[in-house]
Order: C-alpha cells, then structure tokens, then sequence
C-alpha cells in the first residue's frame, strides 16, 4: 500500500511525482554515511540500471548517493538509493519496467541535473552516468546584520547557497555582523533562521560579478505576534469516542503570521494559547497512527476561546478491485488512486489486474486510475469505505487519444529555474497560441512545466520573462533557442504519449545599466569617499564610495526601478533617498547636495 499527501489525481504530471521522490535525496545525504560502501539494489523486476560517478578529468567518485525512483500512473511507485564504490560504480537490478528518475548528490561538487530511463520488456537495461564538477572559488562578498525585533542577534548562523547546491556559512559577532566571502560570480540566496521565537524569514537572493563583487544584506526577524484568543480541542476516535493521545496537531495563520504545532496528552486534549484574532488552518496529519487526517479553517475574534472535538476516522478498511481494458485484458502495474477529503492510498495492479488498498476509513473516496503516464484514459469512480470491511471498485479502461508535451527549464548554470518562466504551446498548424501556462518554480523548485490531453500533432513552445526579477532577465525565444516561430524546434505528440524531455537552458540578458552622480554640500563643495546604497526593493543592492571629485559610478545593474541612498547613520550629513529608474545599455544620473547633520 501508498500513500501519498492529499493530491487529486490527474493534476500531478507523472514525471513531478517522480521529481517528489528524488527530492528525498537532501534527507538522505545528511545519513549518507550509514549506507554500504557498495550497495547494488536488487529487487524482482527486469530491469536495470548502472552507470559511474566521476569527477571532471575523469577521477572516479567512490561513495556518492544515487536515487533511482519510478512513476506508475499518478505516484511514486519505486523508490531506492546508493552509493558508489571506490571505482564509481552502482547498479540497481530487479527493477520493474517503467520510466525512471536518476539522480546523485556529491558533497563538495556542484549537483547535475537528474536523468530518465525508460526500461521496457525489449530494453530492460539502462546507464546513466554522471560527471561532477568541483565548485568555483571566487572574490565576492556578501555581508550585512541580523536583527530580532531590531535587536542584534549574536551567535546567529548565516549561509549562502548557489544555484549550483554551493553553501558557505558565517556566524553573526556581537553586532549581528556577518560577512561571507569567497563566493563566485553568480546569484546565491542568503539563508537564516532565529528560531521558533521568530517568524520565518524568506532568503533574499543578490547577484554576484565582476562588476559588482560585494552585495549586503541585512536580514531583520520579526517574533510572532501575540493575542488574547484561545483555540482547542479534544481528539477521539469516531467510532468509540476514546480520546487518542500523541496525536500531532499543527496551527497556521492563514492571515496572520503563526505556525505552531502540539501533542495530544492522555487525555486527547490540546490547546493553542495567546493568538492574535484572525483565520487558522488546524491540521492533524496522522500516517501510520491507523487514522485519516483531519482539517479544519477556525476564525477566532479578540479573547474569544474556540473549542473543537476533532473526531477522527479508523483506517481499518479495505478497498479490492480489478482493472481491466475494454477488450477484458487485465491491466498489470497501474497505479490505482483512492482520493478522500483529507489525503489518498493507493496501491498497484498484480499479474492478474487486482489491487488492495489497505488503511482505508469509513468516507467517500475517488477511485482514480489511469491518465497521464499510462496509455489510458483516466477513469474514476465514486465509492464509500466500510469500518473493519472491504468494498469493491472494478475500473475498465479506454485507449487514451491525446498526449502530453513538457519538459524543465535550467538556469544558465545548468540547475532547475526556480523562478516563473511563462510557456506557450504553438501547433504547427497556426501561429496562434494553443495554451499557456508558467514553469512550477515557484511553488515546486523544479522549473518543469506541461501541457496535458493535448490532440495528436506536432507542437514548439516559447518561452517569455515574466518573474519581475530584474537580476534574471532574458529574451523571449522559442523551443531550440531560436527568437521566431519558423525557425522553432517542433516535436510530433501522438496519442498516448508524454513527450516530458522538451528541455531548455535559458541565457540571461547581461546587465549594462549604469547609475551614476555627483554629491557635493550645500555650498557646493564636492563631498568624497560618502558610501552610496543602490536597492531595487527585492532584496538586490549594490554599492560605490564617491571619488576625490564627488562622483561615483555604479556599473553591471539590469534595467529596472532603484532607490538610491546616501548620507545618514555614519556619516556627516542628512539621510537622502532618491529613485530613478535604470535602463538597459543606458546611464541615469542621481545628484545630491547634502546637508549637515
């Protein structure tokens, strides 16, 4: 028996589903070293799949983790890892057929985009082979201050992660100073937490060059906000009406920062005390626990107490069925979905079509199988679950006539694009856009991006800049790189396929704006070595100290809207802030005369 988190089913594309499980990676590295020096996975299938593991020059890379997970229908459905030996060999055997996500994680060398494999009856064998590279070592800097409630938090752990998986650390002094240093050319992220007194703070990402080598970086944690309202409750099982203790229940603010969590005591009781009013999301989420999850949205006024009496449902039922083709084929290896309010199960066909799914309560499921990564239409079909019983689903399935084209957006380095690219889909029948969508960096962090039951044909897509990050900017192109529609790289869809590998690398813009000006005092004196702050409001700076003659010139910045800052704290004059708006391959001009403080 699956499960998986609440997903309806058709709405996850088969090849995120196995981007989910390759993402378990980071949490397997951290236990790395309890795995065998050589693990060779083997299982009960047919297939195969080895490969090597080296360095750039051809050094081989002897205990790196590599995960190899399979997607069947709308869920994960194999998932496993290993290491490499000290020639850089794994192997994983026994796999049933299926296409595959490979992916392998290297501490100190820059992460590489995962692989597919497609094992079949005719072509049960596959290699995917990986080269490391080692990170870049460079001459930027990032610093800047960590406050809480704008107070400095010494002791405070600071890092700085690449696009490329590199992460470089510092710890805040007394002043909550930080400084990072040896970064290369690039956009890295800036991450810290202050712990559960404090909100979550979101990493701000700067863009390191030559140009602009040094960027700051002031991170200012905020604690929780405080009330006078009271939400809790007692859990029970629905059935007897037992409390149930060590239950994990979770609180989120849905309009007001907060994010806590407690465990049910011997009496089933909890309580979430001192919230401000406002609108929360209860979530008790129970795998394993022999319950379903529970959810529920709770509005609480000032010093109001609101009580709830969670009553959780036993999954302790079955549900059996059998799939089959329209011509009475059995269907072996599809996922089968049960989708309930709070969460699904699933389970896979056998040798024979049949399927059990295990854990299963007393409430209205879907019974979902078939769609995209299968060659059938999708099909569903209503049914309840029975207490301590088993209810019965049997499915027939349809050829499916339509397809699928997708693929993942990289960055320049070669990474998953984790900001909003917008893709349009191109017929070659017409100019005229099929559909449009946006790449799921956003929400995911995988740059993948679908168009689903499209009809049988051939297909481009384009790709256009809509992230409003002027450190990203790039040239609407088309499918192959080309900037017309003639000239894009088209691919044929027939029916039943998922065309999911319509990959593209984007090329950022090279940023050629220039900010630039004089300051000089009231009386008109030039005003020299007075430090100049450039921000865009996201998060993006730069920097510059004024010359003998009162100038000052701050080159590499993309077009966009600025504010710039001078004289205040530090300094012998009056804090002036003054927004221009920087154009491509252009120069704008910011004056200040000054006064003193």
């Amino acid at each position: 028996m699956i499960q998986t988190p609440s997903t309806l089913p058709g709405t996850r594309p088969r090849w995120r589903s196995a981007l989910a499980a390759l993402t378990l990676v980071g949490a397997l590295v951290a236990t790395s070293a309890a795995l065998p020096a050589v693990a060779d996975v083997v299982g009960t299938g047919p297939g195969t799949v080895s490969g090597t593991v080296s360095a750039t020059g051809g050094g081989p890379l002897g205990g790196v983790l590599v995960n190899v997970s399979q997607s069947s229908g709308q869920a994960t459905s194999f998932s496993e890892s290993t290491t490499t030996d000290g020639t850089g060999h794994y192997e994983f055997t026994g796999l049933p057929v299926g296409e595959y996500g490979i992916s392998a994680y290297a501490t100190g060398y820059q992460q590489q985009p995962w692989q597919f494999a497609d094992l079949t009856d005719p072509s049960p064998s596959a290699t995917a082979d990986f080269v490391f590279a080692p990170f870049a070592v460079g001459v930027g800097t990032i610093s800047g201050h960590v406050t809480g409630d704008g107070v400095p938090l010494a002791g405070q752990s600071v890092s700085a992660y690449s696009a490329a998986g590199h992460g470089l650390y510092s710890v805040t002094d007394e002043n909550g100073y930080y400084e990072l240093t040896g970064l290369a050319n690039g956009e890295w992220s800036v991450v810290s937490f202050a712990g559960s007194g404090y909100q979550y703070l979101y990493a701000p990402s700067v863009l390191i060059s030559d140009v602009a080598p040094t960027a700051t970086v002031d991170l200012a944690f905020l604690s929780w906000p405080v009330g006078t309202s009271t939400i809790n409750g007692i859990v029970t099982d629905s059935a007897t009406g037992v409390a149930i203790a060590g239950i994990n229940v979770g609180l989120s603010g849905n309009d007001v920062p907060h994010s806590s969590s407690a465990t049910t005591d011997a009496t089933g009781a909890f309580s979430f005390d001192l919230l401000p009013a406002g609108t929360y999301s209860l979530s008790i989420w129970a795998p394993g626990s022999g319950y379903l999850s529970f959810s529920r949205e709770i509005t609480v006024t000032a010093d109001q107490t609101v009580t709830l009496t969670p009553a959780l449902v036993a999954t302790n039922g079955t549900i059996t069925g059998h799939i089959k083709t329209k011509n009475g084929a059995p269907v072996v290896g599809i996922y089968v979905n049960a989708q309930a309010a709070d969460g699904s199960s699933g389970a896979i066909t056998d040798a024979n079509g049949d399927y059990v799914i295990s854990e299963i309560g007393a409430v209205a499921y879907t019974i979902s199988v078939g769609g995209q990564g299968t060659p059938f239409t999708l099909k569903a079909k209503s049914v309840t679950g029975v207490a301590n019983g088993n209810v019965t689903a049997n499915l027939t399935l349809k050829d499916r006539k339509t397809g699928t084209f997708g693929g993942i957006v990289f960055g320049p380095d070669t990474q998953w694009y984790t900001k909003a690219v917008c893709v349009t889909l191109y017929s070659s029948k017409s100019k005229h856009a099929v559909e449009e969508t946006q790449t799921f960096g956003p929400n995911y962090g995988d740059g993948t991006y679908g168009f689903f039951d499209i009809k049988p044909g051939s297909y481009t897509v384009g790709f256009a800049d809509c992230d409003d990050d002027p450190l990203t900017n790039f040239d609407n192109v088309f499918l192959g790189g080309a900037t017309k529609y003639k000239d894009a790289t088209f691919v044929t869809i027939a029916a039943a396929e998922d065309s999911l590998e319509n990959n593209f690398t984007l090329a950022f813009k090279t940023p050629t704006s220039i900010i630039s000006g004089h300051i000089t005092k009231s009386n008109g004196t030039a005003i020299a070595g007075l430090p100049v702050h450039v921000s865009d409001g996201s998060g993006h700076t730069a920097d510059a100290v004024t010359n003998a003659a009162g100038n000052y010139t701050i080159p590499g910045l993309y077009s966009g809207n600025y504010t710039v800052s001078v004289g205040g704290s530090g300094t012998l004059y009056v804090h002036k802030d003054k927004s221009v708006t920087a154009i491509q391959d252009g120069t704008v001009t910011a004056n200040f005369s000054l006064a003193k403080r």
